[in-house]
């Protein structure tokens, strides 16, 4: 998918989904190398995928090498993809902490959820997480206290790991240095851009279509959970 497409969609996230779904056979650029950029370049070349990631910072200087991490799902009711990707990601964590615990920094251990007001019902991802319940003792101030077993990371350790998988076992390229634009991706030849830059996404912000210079309305926003 070339700069010039860009003009069919409002968000230029959407690029990413239709250039990925389009054909197995689309040169892809990951921009960023934290923990979003390496899991989505995981994926892609799990499902045989061509794809370079760009890094301006790799581990351990990322934003992500500072985080410390516990699988917390989204404050989400009812939204049957966030029921489906928190499934598929304490799936996928479980099984980390099962066979590749020392290298990836999973594991799992008890987390226990303060509330200051009392809260109506179970939670939509309570059938998912392990030994969930809602504790009788609740401390002064709070209403509800609810507890589960839950998957904690240690995140260097982990985007180590990562780092490792997309380049020694999925044969991944990353290739170091600061993207200026958009446009300098796309004129290398790469159909897709998936931009993980996190808190740096608003400096390539702007996408230059034909002769105008767009401005996408998507903004950077800090995450409340990582899953």
């Amino acid at each position: 998918m070339k700069a010039c497409e860009l003009r069919r969609f409002p968000f230029f996230t959407r690029i990413a989904t239709m250039g990925v779904m389009a054909s197995n056979q689309t040169d892809i650029a990951v921009i960023g190398a934290g923990v979003v950029g390496l899991s989505c370049a995981i994926r892609l070349r799990e499902a045989g995928r061509r794809v370079t990631v760009f890094a301006e910072r790799r581990t351990p200087n990322t934003t992500s090498d500072k985080s410390g991490a516990i699988f917390s799902p989204f404050r989400m009711p009812g939204q049957a993809a966030a029921l489906e990707w928190t499934r598929a990601s304490h799936a996928a964590f479980a099984e980390l902490a099962a066979t590749r615990s020392v290298e990836s920094g999973v594991t799992f251990g008890p987390m226990r959820e303060f509330f200051r007001a009392p809260v109506d019902g179970d939670p939509w991802w309570a059938g998912i997480v392990r030994d969930y319940e809602r504790l009788r003792d609740v401390p002064a101030p709070y209403a509800d206290v609810l507890r589960a077993v839950l998957p904690k990371i240690i995140v260097r350790r982990y985007i180590q790991w990562l780092e490792s998988r997309f380049i020694q076992e999925l044969h991944g390229r990353i290739e170091d240095g600061r993207v200026s634009s958009f446009d300098a991706v796309f004129a290398r030849g790469f159909d897709t851009i998936i931009n993980c830059t996190g808190v740096g996404a608003a400096a390539l912000r702007r996408v230059r279509i034909g002769r105008c210079l767009a401005r996408p309305r998507r903004l950077p926003r800090r995450a409340r959970s990582m899953i």
